[in-house]
């Protein structure tokens, strides 16, 4: 929803000018929630606009630092204030967030509704990045214990002054690379003791010491503590200073008897190096201690994030199991009755989900995230069964819980059925995330028929589906979606991969004879049928027809969103809530871009299929059915140059598809969506006066 050109139409601003003041701050928020950048532009149209717009665009203050060194630090503290001052927006932050400068840098829009916006910062904290961490004062040397020193406090006290004069600061989120500041702590406690730290780069020097660091202690047990991130990583060689500085025993047992307060807590995978540790064992114990004597207690955590440990140094992409030594570890360090948002995101073992099925109550349990299989694996699902575990602890895990409002599934295949988890919980379910272990483990017309009958009053829904040109299979489960009365925000994956692409006999020994060249399809005529001469991956030979097909596959254009959101719309009855909004995006390996055993990407073929197989999202227009807004997620990425030619081999099947506009044209210009074939469906979908065949 861009507003480009409200700087010079006095109409727009005159128009919004006469709305009552409470008509345009909702206008204004929706428009801060979808674009904060228009938010702006709007805003510098007169004096009354700003004056109301101010309250969303100064809600939230990013600090983002470069080496965090006084000078950068002093300057932008100075710049900020003088911004909030020229505004009078100093009693409207709600939010302050410090961090390392992102290379992503971009608006960052923190919603007015509650619910959302805890959403909005739970998923900066997820998203953080994590920082270089250097050795502060003789840090970790066995010879000298760690302190913060004055100067490194002193550097911070212009963001302390800051935050002091934020009379409605709620929120501050630190991702410095330093411990956070005794004066930064100071100020939250004697200014706003009401707001919440999210402490994102979670660690605990002194662990390295063989005595408490006052600082440290104040900062876990402080009231103001809401939540931390703990990025697990230990140096090689146990050198310390370069990572973050982890125990996972100690922040269970720090939970569970120095930060009572602490509402969540958000266990990063852990990396161990298998290099020397001079640390003695459970060093924590002498921390905790001689802060706590007394009996320890459990913690009340309301949301607990974990994920398995990797003990293989630095391979970082190898994902291990949640074990039940953790689950029962973090079991003992808090109160899993009063636990509100569980999520698991590393598979867990089967004693590990017998252990949270028959040991542990989840009275209170409204969320929860489940990751069944590893989330990287790229065979078809027929040759997972090595991989998945057995589904039957999982079940029982599920007749465990309370009903649910919220459930996001990692890792799912289309052998687990619907009905072990959506019977117990389905009419409860607002929201629905089922991600699947493989790029063929994609939904079918009957899950989705099966989602739209056990789960009424599901609100929010994201699956991935197969795309197929449009074709009627396609089409016909775009028409199922439609038939989930309350659904109002759905997010599609298109999963863009040619299963018959995905063999073990491509280049794999040991799965039969090793095929020559892909298998013909029925569609294909006489050009398709012939080799590809550009070897693409492998030893495989592609046919012209493969090269169409992915090629129609990955023509997704704003035409094609509208299209879609229209299908699914058209199955809405009168009784049913409108959908709002649709978010398309692209999956899957697609064989020939990445083939899953032997990952090759040709230039410039990965780069046109690239450059159109574009994100979009579709939304409503508030109280208006008839007008929708699409806009794409990201700029179109022209890697292949739009002014540079296809060579031969790719360009002869393109041109068969999309003909030159006129003369000369290139190819970036002429190509487009294929048109939904809405004429295959069957008619039952678009029987008058039924709703549910």
């Amino acid at each position: 929803m861009a507003i480009r050109s409200a700087r010079h139409s006095p109409r727009v601003y005159s128009f919004f000018e006469l709305l009552p003041t409470e008509i345009l701050g909702i206008i204004l928020d929706y428009v801060n929630d979808n674009s904060p950048t228009s938010l702006r532009a709007l805003a510098l149209t007169s004096k009354s606009l700003l004056a109301v717009a101010s309250a969303f665009i100064f809600r939230t203050v990013t600090i983002q630092l470069d080496r965090e060194s006084d000078d950068e630090i002093l300057s932008q503290s100075k710049q900020i204030n003088q911004n909030l001052q020229r505004f009078n927006a100093l009693p409207i932050v709600r939010c302050v967030i410090i961090e390392r400068r992102r290379l992503d840098s971009k608006d960052r829009a923190h919603s007015s509704n509650p619910m959302k916006y805890i959403d909005d910062l739970r998923k900066h904290v997820l998203d953080f990045p994590l920082p270089y961490l250097r050795p502060t004062a003789r840090h970790g040397f066995p010879n000298g214990a760690w302190e913060f020193t004055t100067e490194e406090d002193k550097k911070w006290r212009p963001v302390a002054d800051l935050i002091r004069n934020m009379s409605q600061l709620r929120d501050l989120l630190y991702g410095g690379s330093a411990q956070f500041a005794p004066c930064l702590l100071e100020a939250l406690h004697q200014s706003r003791p009401s707001c919440r730290l999210w402490l994102n780069t979670f660690k605990l020097n002194s662990l390295w010491d063989g005595q408490i660091d006052p600082h440290e202690l104040a900062l876990i047990s402080s009231p103001s503590l809401y939540s931390i991130r703990s990025d697990g990583f230990r140096s090689w060689d146990g050198v310390p200073g370069d990572h973050f500085i982890v125990d996972r025993e100690a922040i269970c047992r720090t939970v569970a008897t120095l930060a009572p307060r602490i509402q969540e807590v958000h266990v990063m995978r852990c990396y161990v190096s298998h290099g020397r540790d001079p640390r003695p064992k459970h060093q924590w114990a002498r921390f905790i201690g001689k802060a706590h004597d007394d009996t320890p207690t459990k913690g009340s955590l309301r949301y607990l994030s974990i994920s398995g440990d990797n003990n293989e140094g630095d391979r970082q992409d190898e994902t291990k199991w949640i074990e039940r030594p953790t689950i029962a570890l973090w079991e003992d360090s808090t109160d899993f009755s009063i636990l509100h948002t569980l999520r698991l995101m590393s598979p867990p073992y089967d004693e590990a989900l017998g252990f949270l099925s028959r040991e542990c109550s989840f009275q209170s349990l409204q969320e929860l995230e489940l990751t069944l299989s590893s989330s990287h694996l790229s065979l078809p699902s027929d040759d997972l069964d090595y991989y998945t575990p057995s589904f039957q602890p999982v079940y029982q895990f599920f007749s465990s819980l309370p009903p649910l409002s919220t459930l996001i599934l990692h890792g799912w295949c289309p052998r687990h059925t619907f009905d072990s988890f959506l019977t117990h919980h389905g009419y409860t379910l607002t929201k629905l995330v089922i991600s699947p272990n493989t790029s063929t483990g994609h939904l079918s017309q009957h899950h989705i028929k099966q989602i739209s009958e056990l789960c009424p009053n599901l609100e929010e829904l994201k699956v991935t589906i197969p795309r197929n040109r449009g074709l009627s299979s396609e089409v016909e489960t775009y028409l199922q979606l439609g038939r989930i009365p309350k659904l109002r925000h759905l997010s599609i994956n298109l999963d863009l991969t040619n299963v018959k692409l995905c063999s073990r006999q491509m280049d794999y020994p040991g799965f039969g004879p090793i095929l020559s060249i892909t298998a013909a399809d029925s569609s294909f005529d006489n050009y398709d049928l012939q080799e590809c001469p550009e070897k693409l991956c492998g030893s495989m030979v592609f046919r012209n027809g493969d090269i169409r097909e992915a090629l129609l596959d990955h023509a997704i254009d704003s035409v094609l969103a509208k299209s879609v959101f229209e299908t699914i719309q058209s199955q809405k009855g009168p009784e049913d809530s409108p959908l709002e909004s649709l978010d398309l995006h692209c999956v899957g390996t697609a064989g020939l871009i990445n083939h899953p055993l032997g990952t090759t990407q040709i230039y410039p073929f990965a780069s046109v299929l690239w450059t159109m197989k574009q994100p979009w999202r579709v939304t409503r227009f508030p109280y208006s059915d008839a007008q929708i807004i699409v806009q794409g997620l990201r700029p179109p990425s022209n890697v292949q140059g739009p002014e540079r030619p296809l060579p031969s081999w790719l360009e002869e099947p393109f041109r068969r598809i999309w003909p030159e506009k006129q003369g000369g044209s290139n190819w970036s210009t002429d190509w487009h969506s294929l048109p939904l074939d809405l004429s295959s469906a069957p008619a039952s979908f678009f029987t008058e006066g039924k709703r549910w065949t």
